[in-house]
């Protein structure tokens, strides 16, 4: 049977391994000149689903039946460095409005 103190030891030593190397990755992210990939649309995406109605005969006159609930897509981009890694993503848009004449 394994010993739970040299365990506890071992995953104590993985954590702060761990942690010295998420301190370096972040020192390269923020001294990087970041050269960004090619943006890419990852939307988050809920999907359609049903919520049970009370079952018959249980509620009397406040029952309530299924309800439908949609898909849904939420709008996010995410770019990658090609340099270091480092992922941002965002869900902001800035939206333009063009008029061009018709003749």
């Amino acid at each position: 049977m394994e010993n739970v103190h040299e365990l506890e030891q071992l995953r104590r030593q993985a954590e702060r391994e761990q942690e010295k190397f998420a301190t370096r990755i972040k020192a390269i992210q923020e001294t990087c000149r970041h050269t960004w990939g090619e943006v890419k649309y990852t939307p988050d995406i809920q999907e359609a689903y049903t919520i049970p109605g009370d079952a018959p005969g249980t509620m009397g006159v406040d029952w309530r039946g299924p309800c439908y609930v949609p898909r849904k897509e939420i709008p996010k981009w995410t770019r990658v460095c090609k340099h270091c890694d480092k992922m941002e993503v965002t869900t902001k848009i800035r939206q333009e409005v063009t008029r061009i004449p018709t003749f």
